[in-house]
C-alpha cells in the first residue's frame, strides 16, 4: 500500500486484519512512498517494509517479498518444508555474463572490490540477510551509490543480487558460493515467463515483456517447483486464476485430511538443489 492507494482501499485492508490477525503491519502514512516501476522507489519500499519487520518481536526466520499480480503455488506447509530443505540458503537469483553494464553505477569511490550482479527484486532471504542489508556499513554504501545514480539503473534489480553473490566483501549467512547464471524461467522463488523465451505464454499476452498467465499455463503452474507465480491480472483469463485458487485450497484440505504433503509436492527437488548446500 503506497501513496496512490485510495482511502477505500486502505479501509478494506484494515478490515481484513480482523480476520488475518495482528501479524499484518502498516507503514505509517507519513512514511509511505509513491512507488513507480523501474525507479529507486521500488527498492526504497522494500527496505522500508524490511525495517518495519525487523522491529517486530516475532521470531520470523525468512523475509519473502511479494509484489502485485502474484499467487502462491505452494501451501504454507510446503513453503516451510522447501525452505528447510534449502538448508539456510538465501534464494536470490542473479546473472553475470548477460548483464547490461550500463545499468551499474561507477563504484570505484567505495574503496572495496565487488562484482555487480543483476537479478529480480523477488527474494526469499534469511533474517540475517535483512539485518545485514539494513545495518552493515558496506551494504549501506552500496545502497547509497545505487541511489545516487538511480535515474536509469533500476536499482532493485541489482541490490539484492549483488549483496548475495560477493561473499568476500559481503559475507552474509546463506550467500551463494557458486557461479550463479540463472535461467530466468527456472528460479526457485518465482515462475515468470519472459519474452523472448523458449517457454510458451498460455494467454499470449505480455506486460513489460512478462507473460500474463492463463488457462494454458495451469498444468505447468500445478507441477513446477517454484514457490510463487508472476503475473496475473484480472482482465486476462480470470477463470484460470480462480481455478488455481481452488487447487491451492484443495491441497490444504488434503494436508489436513491426510497429514502429509499433497502428491504434487516434490521435496527432493529442493534437497538436491545446488543452493541447498553450496552457500555460506
Amino acid at each position: 500500500m503506497d501513496l496512490k492507494t485510495p482511502k477505500t482501499g486502505e479501509d478494506y485492508l484494515r478490515q481484513a486484519t480482523m480476520f488475518l490477525g495482528s501479524s499484518i503491519l502498516f507503514v505509517s502514512p507519513e512514511k509511505r512512498l509513491n512507488v513507480k516501476w523501474a525507479t529507486l522507489s521500488v527498492l526504497e519500499a522494500e527496505l522500508l517494509c524490511a525495517q518495519l519487520l525487523m522491529q517486530v518481536d516475532a521470531k520470523w526466520e525468512y523475509w519473502i517479498n511479494l509484489t502485485g499480480h502474484e499467487f502462491p503455488l505452494k501451501t504454507n506447509w510446503e513453503i516451510v518444508s522447501a525452505l528447510r530443505a534449502m538448508n539456510g540458503s538465501n534464494l536470490v537469483d542473479a546473472i553475470y555474463s548477460k548483464r547490461t553494464m550500463s545499468r551499474f553505477p561507477d563504484a570505484r569511490s567505495l574503496g572495496f572490490n565487488f562484482t555487480w550482479y543483476k537479478g529480480p527484486v523477488h527474494v526469499v532471504v534469511r533474517r540475517e540477510f535483512v539485518d545485514y542489508m539494513l545495518n552493515n556499513p558496506r551494504a549501506k554504501q552500496l545502497y547509497n551509490i545505487l541511489a545516487r545514480d538511480a535515474a536509469d539503473k533500476v536499482p532493485d534489480e541489482t541490490y539484492f543480487a549483488t549483496l548475495n553473490h560477493n561473499l568476500t566483501t559481503f559475507p552474509i549467512p546463506g550467500a551463494f558460493l557458486g557461479v550463479h547464471e540463472t535461467n530466468l524461467n527456472e528460479s526457485i522463488v518465482r515462475l515468470k515467463i519472459w519474452h523472448p523465451s523458449n517457454v510458451s505464454c498460455g494467454s499470449n499476452q505480455w506486460r513489460n515483456f512478462i507473460c500474463m498467465l492463463g488457462w494454458a499455463d495451469l498444468p505447468q503452474l500445478q507441477s513446477t517447483p517454484q514457490l510463487f507465480a508472476n503475473k496475473f491480472i484480472p482482465s486476462v483469463e480470470p477463470g484460470a486464476y480462480m481455478t488455481l485458487k481452488l487447487w491451492l485450497i484443495a491441497k490444504v484440505q488434503y494436508e489436513i485430511t491426510h497429514e502429509r504433503h499433497h502428491p504434487s509436492f516434490n521435496l527432493t527437488y529442493y534437497k538436491n538443489h545446488e543452493m541447498s548446500w553450496n552457500h555460506l
